[in-house]
């Protein structure tokens, strides 16, 4: 009679420890299911971050050159002018493309007739002031 009883606590004890290992088993999947879903979007995050990352380091070697350009230009005798027009011909070309109007201007050149916008001005004396800090920079009337 002992031994049966001894036998019943036993399986009991068995089934209990059967039953906790597979409530263990079904929490830990679905752990592993939560922490896989987080980590593919950690993935995506870093590959977004990767991408945008590439696009920003192409964006400042652009204004990288740009400034050399300018910088260049206003070293230049009479590159304050040269900027200008540079410039005047630039800003004509995004309000050309910007508009629906059909512009059959596309050389930077274009525009080099007319005065640069005060604006401008203040740009060219602020560059031409932080690249020659000892000469006074030009002023427009």
């Amino acid at each position: 009679m002992q031994n049966r009883q001894a036998q019943r606590r036993f399986r009991e004890r068995k089934e209990e420890r059967q039953q906790s290992l597979e409530q263990k088993a079904v929490n830990l999947e679905k752990k592993h299911q939560e922490l896989s879903e987080e980590f593919r979007l950690k993935c995506d995050e870093a590959s977004n971050l990767l991408k945008e990352k590439e696009c920003l380091k192409g964006e400042i070697e652009d204004l990288r050159k740009r400034w050399r350009l300018m910088v260049g230009l206003l070293q230049r005798p009479n590159g304050a002018h040269s900027l200008a027009t540079l410039l005047a011909g630039d800003s004509l070309l995004q309000s050309s493309s910007s508009s629906s109007s059909t512009s059959s201007s596309s050389s930077p050149s274009a525009g080099s007739e007319s005065a640069a916008p005060a604006p401008l001005d203040e740009l060219l004396g602020c560059l031409h002031a932080l690249v020659v800090p000892n000469k006074p920079a030009p002023h427009s009337s």
